[in-house]
C-alpha cells in the first residue's frame, strides 16, 4: 500500500468536498414542494412525493449514483495527478471494466433463463405438485414444516 503523500490528501478531501457538494446540490433541488424530482403520491395523488414509483427522482436513481460518484473521483483524479486529461479518465475507466465481460456474459445468460423459467410457470406447476404431494402425505403440519427445512437445509 502506497503512503499518504500531502498531495494524495488534498485530492481526498477535494473528492469528499465536491461528493458533499453533488449531494446537498441535490438535497436542495429536490427539497421544495414544487421540486421537477417529485412525482404524484401512489395514496393520494394531489401529494407531489420523492419517493412515487412515478417520481423522476426514482426513475434517475441509477445516473444520479453514477454521477454522484464519478463527480468525486474525476476531482480526486486531477487534483492527484493520476489524470492529466479526460482520456486518461476513460483508460482508467476501460481498464476496471475489462474484467466485467465475464460476469456480463454470465448475467445475460442467467436473465435468460429467468425469463424463461417465468413464462413457463414451471415454478408453479412444481410448487402445486409439491404441495398436492405433502397434502397426500397427510402429515401433521410441524413434521411437514421439519422436513421442508431439513429438505433445504440439505439442498
Amino acid at each position: 500500500m502506497e503512503k499518504v503523500t500531502s498531495k494524495g490528501s488534498k485530492a481526498f478531501w477535494m473528492g469528499l468536498l465536491a461528493m458533499v457538494l453533488g449531494f446537498v446540490g441535490l438535497f436542495l433541488w429536490a427539497m421544495p414542494e414544487n421540486s421537477a424530482l417529485r412525482g404524484p403520491d401512489m395514496v393520494d395523488p394531489e401529494i407531489q412525493s420523492l419517493t412515487s414509483f412515478h417520481a423522476p427522482l426514482m426513475k434517475a436513481i441509477v445516473p444520479l449514483i453514477f454521477v454522484l460518484l464519478l463527480i468525486p473521483g474525476f476531482v480526486f483524479g486531477f487534483v492527484s495527478g493520476r489524470y492529466k486529461s479526460s482520456g486518461d479518465l476513460i483508460k482508467s475507466m476501460t481498464k476496471s471494466m475489462e474484467c466485467m465481460g465475464y460476469y456480463i456474459v454470465m448475467a445475460f445468460f442467467c436473465a435468460l433463463f429467468i425469463d424463461a423459467f417465468s413464462r413457463s410457470n414451471i415454478g408453479l406447476l412444481i410448487a402445486i405438485k409439491g404441495a398436492n404431494f405433502l397434502q397426500a402425505l397427510g402429515l401433521p403440519c410441524q413434521i411437514t414444516i421439519v422436513g421442508i427445512d431439513s429438505y433445504s437445509y440439505l439442498l
